[in-house]
C-alpha cells in the first residue's frame, strides 16, 4: 500500500509538470519587431502620427472615452490621455514619431478587439523635468493577469516589446514605474492581431518552471533510490 500511494503521488507530479510546461508556453515575450512580425498573422498597424496633432503641440483625449481608431480603445484610469507631436516642447519627445501618451503618474489601459492573440508596440517613457529625456524609467504591461517589466531607454531610442499568446487577449494596462516629480508612459505605435500557427518561441522558460522542474527531478531521483532500495534489501 506504501509503495502504490507513493507510485501515484509520483504519477500526479508527472501530470502537474506537463500540465505547467503546456501553461508556460502561453505567452512569448519578443523585444525585436521583426520578430514578432514573423510570428503573427493578421496584424492591423496603429500610427499615432495619422491623427495629426498639430506640430510642436497635442491634442487632448478625455476618458471615458478616451481614443478609439482601428478597433482599438485607448483610455486611462486616472486621467486624460494625449496624442502628442514629436516636435513638443523638447528633446525628451523626439523619438522619430508622435506618441500617445498618459498624464504623469497615470495609465494607458488599451482594449482589443476579440480574439486578439498578438500584441507589439514602440514605448518610451517621459518624466516630468527631464528636458533633454536623459531617464529612462521601467514600463509595467499587464497582460492576462502577469506583468512584464520593460527598461527603456533616454531620447531618442525606443524599446520594442511584443507579446503572442496561445489565449485570447482583452486587454492590457501599461503604467510607467515613477521617477521624480512624475513619469508618463508613450507609445509611438501599435500593432495587434493573431499568432501564427508557424510561431516558434523566442524567450526562454520562465524560471519558475524550472524551479518545478528541479523539483519534479528530485521526486523521480528519490523514486529511482525508493525502488533501487527495495531491490538491493
Amino acid at each position: 500500500m506504501r509503495t502504490l500511494g507513493f507510485r501515484r503521488r509520483f504519477a500526479i507530479s508527472v501530470l502537474l509538470l506537463a500540465a505547467f510546461a503546456a501553461t508556460s508556453k502561453a505567452d512569448t515575450i519578443y523585444n525585436n519587431s521583426a520578430q514578432w512580425i514573423a510570428a503573427t498573422s493578421g496584424v492591423t498597424a496603429i500610427n499615432f502620427g495619422a491623427l495629426s496633432p498639430p506640430i510642436g503641440s497635442y491634442i487632448t483625449y478625455a476618458t471615458p472615452p478616451g481614443l478609439t481608431t482601428s478597433g482599438v480603445n485607448f483610455s486611462s484610469t486616472g486621467s486624460d490621455i494625449y496624442d502628442v507631436s514629436e516636435n513638443y516642447c523638447c528633446s525628451t519627445y523626439a523619438r522619430g514619431a508622435d506618441s500617445l501618451s498618459s498624464a504623469p503618474g497615470n495609465n494607458l489601459v488599451v482594449t482589443l478587439p476579440a480574439n486578439t492573440t498578438a500584441i507589439g508596440f514602440d514605448i518610451f517613457t517621459v518624466t516630468l523635468g527631464d528636458l533633454d529625456g536623459t531617464l529612462a524609467g521601467n514600463a509595467d504591461i499587464l497582460v492576462n493577469g502577469t506583468t512584464y517589466v520593460v527598461g527603456t531607454d533616454p531620447a531618442p531610442g525606443l524599446v520594442f516589446f511584443g507579446l503572442t499568446s496561445s489565449n485570447p487577449i482583452s486587454s492590457l494596462t501599461i503604467s510607467a514605474e515613477q521617477v521624480g516629480s512624475g513619469t508618463q508612459v508613450d507609445l509611438t505605435d501599435f500593432s495587434y492581431g493573431s499568432t501564427s500557427s508557424t510561431s516558434t518561441s523566442a524567450t526562454p522558460e520562465p524560471s519558475s518552471f524550472l524551479l518545478l522542474g528541479t523539483g519534479g527531478l528530485a521526486l523521480i531521483g528519490t523514486a529511482r533510490r525508493r525502488i533501487v532500495g527495495r531491490r538491493v534489501r
